[in-house]
């Protein structure tokens, strides 16, 4: 299945730099997934399909019989998990930096998110915001839903300009720092593609790359 993207149809990132793909590489990446030289670190990346994409969001929430969590890394607390998740829905949907994600405010995400409502119909709701409303709703966050929350269809919330992302409730204002985005997304891939390489090379970079390599794909086949 296809991961359905948070960016308005036509409009392109500023970021990943397009120079690498073409079309028909694309394409390849998007059913195969692979590996691509990152245009800003310049290391090698791993690409994921739309079937190791929904793997991977899928995983991180997935729970067994007994209604436990199937992949629990060194025992993730469930807003970490929460916040990872929704990590992921919003890279692979919006193809933004690790700097852009981890430093996402409420305010800009709910123009995005918005964007999208109205150009599809009223009533869709991207993943990427599903998976925000419920981290949000997590009542360890100062901006839980259960209070006032994202404040869907409200302007100047004294929310928006919290970055989603946080790691301390003491410290609403602090984004994430990077290497926590990085170490907790790798412990997730090591349970959830086992000894597969996904689970060496998989990195935050990993998710705007993915989200370009689709773009391309369903543009192409819309034109």
């Amino acid at each position: 299945a296809e991961t359905g993207l948070l960016a308005p149809k036509g409009e392109f990132p500023t970021t990943p730099a397009m120079g690498p793909y073409t079309l028909t590489k694309a394409s390849e990446l998007a059913r195969g997934g692979g590996k691509v030289v990152d245009d800003i670190s310049g290391d090698e990346v791993v690409v994921l399909s739309y079937e190791d994409a929904n793997r991977l969001k899928a995983g991180i929430l997935e729970k067994d019989s007994k209604g436990d969590y199937v992949h629990n890394p060194s025992g993730k607390s469930e807003h970490a998990r929460l916040r990872t998740a929704a990590m992921v829905e919003v890279g692979l949907g919006t193809g933004l930096s690790l700097n852009e994600l981890r430093t996402l405010t409420i305010g800009k995400f709910k123009r995005m998110a918005a964007a999208y409502t109205k150009f599809h119909k009223e009533d869709a709701v991207h993943p990427a915001e599903e998976a925000v409303r419920r981290y949000l709703g997590d009542s360890w966050h100062p901006a839980e839903w259960a209070d006032e929350g994202l404040g869907f269809g409200v302007t100047g919330s004294k929310y928006d300009r919290l970055p989603i992302f946080i790691t301390n409730k003491k410290s609403p204002t602090k984004a994430i720092l990077a290497s926590s985005v990085q170490k907790d997304l790798r412990k997730y891939a090591h349970s959830i593609f086992k000894g597969d390489e996904l689970a060496r090379g998989l990195h935050p970079h990993s998710l705007r790359h993915t989200f370009v390599t689709q773009l391309l794909d369903q543009s192409s086949k819309a034109g």
